[in-house]
């Protein structure tokens, strides 16, 4: 199974990396630049473009004779001017996969991506923010597009939304009992926390899922299929 993966040198792609090559998929990635990699460009099961999300044959290239679209994309963080870069991105993303035939795809957003199926507590909480910060906008331009019938009617995707990311370094073997998951959005108080390690792990499973591997007591795409989840740490 090939993976298309596009954020793998970000906070929380750095995790997510190592793990899906030594778990031995083959990896197709987008950098801008491959020295990023370290000695993971070395590796005979990943394979590097170089480039930017924003050029949609690039991120064709990237995508074509995968299986599975993994994304953690990003603005530049909350409070910063953000430049349109998610929804820009998930845009050429959706035309690669249509035009390879991919249907699944992952994505890592924040907190302030809406969803339709959220209460309408969630939603009056959070929504005043969208017209403070134009990342906020972004998420949900992502947010309104993926939840459009054009694209719900082609792609089956998950979206994870964690609160606040932290940076703790968790013991490999204790991550899997570190966190929780739940598709109702209240449960992304500000109160919240989760480690990047945490996330990463979550992300892979769900990859995991969508190869027919370890689906176990909790099938992840029947449960989560076009909703958008949230991950709290314990």
């Amino acid at each position: 199974m090939r993976v298309a993966f596009f954020g793998c040198t970000g906070a929380t792609g750095v995790f997510i990396l190592p793990q899906l090559l030594s778990l031995g998929y083959d990896v197709s990635v987008l950098v801008r630049d491959k020295k990023k990699l370290g000695d993971l460009t070395n590796n005979s099961s990943l394979y590097i473009t170089e480039g930017s999300p924003r050029d949609e044959n690039t991120v064709r290239t990237v995508i074509n004779g995968s299986d599975i679209v993994l994304s953690t994309l990003g603005n530049a963080g909350y409070g910063s001017e953000s430049d349109g870069l998610m929804y820009a991105s998930i845009k050429n993303i959706v035309s690669g996969m249509r035009d390879s035939k991919v249907k699944k795809l992952v994505l890592m957003e924040g907190i302030f991506v809406g969803q339709p199926t959220d209460s309408y507590t969630a939603q009056t909480l959070f929504k005043p923010f969208l017209y403070f910060y134009s990342p906020w906008r972004d998420a949900m331009n992502l947010s309104n597009f993926v939840n459009s019938d054009d694209v719900k009617n082609s792609i089956d995707w998950i979206i994870i939304r964690p609160p606040f990311l932290t940076n703790e370094i968790i013991d490999d073997k204790d991550v899997p009992t570190r966190y929780t998951h739940y598709r109702d959005c209240l449960r992304l108080a500000v109160t919240y926390k989760v480690s990047r390690q945490c996330v990463a792990h979550f992300l892979v499973e769900i990859v995991k899922q969508a190869s027919g591997r370890d689906i176990g007591d909790f099938d992840i795409w029947s449960t989560y299929k076009h909703f958008a989840p949230t991950i709290v740490q314990n």
